[in-house]
């Protein structure tokens, strides 16, 4: 996976709340307080090779980020997913890019897209 821009898709969080604003700005804030538990503990998995672990932490993102309109976190995670069952492999350019995915969706201001 390149290094692409992050891109939200907000109006696809408010469908999957029935167009509450409020609950798509509470969990954003949520997803974002959770970002660096997260962040460590993939470092951690990562770093020590526990990729089960990995890959289970992946997965939860992945089902959080749909939820906030982080579609492209969703679709990175699946990705990882289905090559590590596949062929027992993280790519490290997908790890990376999952990682700075999650730190600049920490950074975001969610007031302003909506």
């Amino acid at each position: 996976m390149n290094q692409e821009t992050l891109k939200l898709d907000i109006d696809y969080a408010k469908t999957l709340v029935g167009g509450d604003v409020t609950l798509v700005q509470e969990v954003f804030t949520d997803f974002q307080q959770q970002i660096p538990e997260y962040v460590s503990q993939l470092g951690n998995y990562y770093q020590q090779s526990q990729y089960e672990q990995l890959v289970a932490t992946i997965h939860t993102i992945g089902g959080a980020a749909s939820y906030i309109g982080a579609t492209q976190v969703s679709k990175l995670s699946k990705q990882i997913e289905y090559h590590y069952k596949k062929d027992q492999v993280i790519a490290d350019s997908d790890y990376q890019t999952l990682v700075g995915w999650l730190q600049s969706i920490r950074d975001i201001d969610i007031n302003k897209f909506i």
